[in-house]
């Protein structure tokens, strides 16, 4: 009797493991890809916080009981949840919020190519976002692990138009020992093609001075560039016109 019971049990164990390695092995459907996004947190990082690993299941149904808070008193301070947005020509525009001290995060998409995954954080709920990061990849059948470094973003303060240039002031992340420089790009619409201008060195103030022959309004955007010559996340534009 003794010994069917064992019997039982090791059955049940067996089965139990059968299952453990059969939920856990490469996702293969032929029209998906499980992607994985893992986060260099460097804003988390200059605030001197420990990004947290994916959540098991039962910390996410305590995490529903809970009622955390966040605080942030400085633009480097901001500690708010991230917004992924995955765009493709394939299929329709995805946006995620992905809590604030994450640093890894799954999905299911459909397979395509050309798919460009953008994470940005926010210094408040006035939308000012002050890091970022993006990748543009094929995606193909299976698992698929990628990574994302969040670097600092630039939010332009003002733009004046004069009779024969257009200034531009903006901030940055001072918690950005690794900028190399900035970006400058300007298109003739809100929505249309941004083309580089020039690059610019930081300083203390952030600004710069940009000769336009024609008159008319124009758009501008700024990207942070690291030290490795990584660049970073477009800001969100501000117009200014040449009269």
């Amino acid at each position: 009797m003794f010994s069917r019971k064992i019997t039982g049990i090791m059955i049940i164990l067996l089965l139990a493991a059968g299952i453990a390695i059969t939920t856990t092995r490469c996702y293969d459907d032929k029209n998906e890809a499980r992607v994985t996004i893992h986060l260099e947190r460097n804003d988390l990082a200059a605030m001197g916080i420990q990004p947290q690993p994916e959540k098991h299941f039962i910390d996410r149904v305590l995490e529903f009981f809970s009622t955390p808070a966040e605080a942030a008193s400085t633009w480097d301070g901001g500690h708010y949840d991230l917004t992924l947005s995955i765009i493709c020509s394939s299929f329709e525009t995805i946006t995620v919020i992905i809590p604030a001290g994450t640093n890894q995060y799954s999905l299911i998409l459909p397979t395509a190519n050309n798919v460009t995954f953008t994470i940005t954080s926010y210094y408040d709920t006035g939308g000012f976002k002050n890091w970022g990061g993006h990748k543009t990849l094929n995606l193909g059948p299976g698992d698929q692990d990628i990574t994302i470094n969040m670097i600092p973003m630039v939010y332009i303060s003002n733009a004046f138009g004069g009779t024969s240039d257009i200034s531009l002031e903006w901030y940055s992340t001072s918690a950005s020992g690794n900028t190399q420089s900035y970006n400058i790009y300007r298109s003739t619409s809100s929505n249309g093609t941004y083309l580089f201008i020039k690059n610019v060195l930081p300083t203390s103030s952030p600004e710069s001075t940009i000769d336009i022959p024609s008159p008319g309004t124009y758009y501008y955007r700024i990207t942070v560039v690291t030290t490795n010559g990584e660049e970073g996340v477009p800001c969100d534009y501000r117009s200014a016109t040449r009269s």
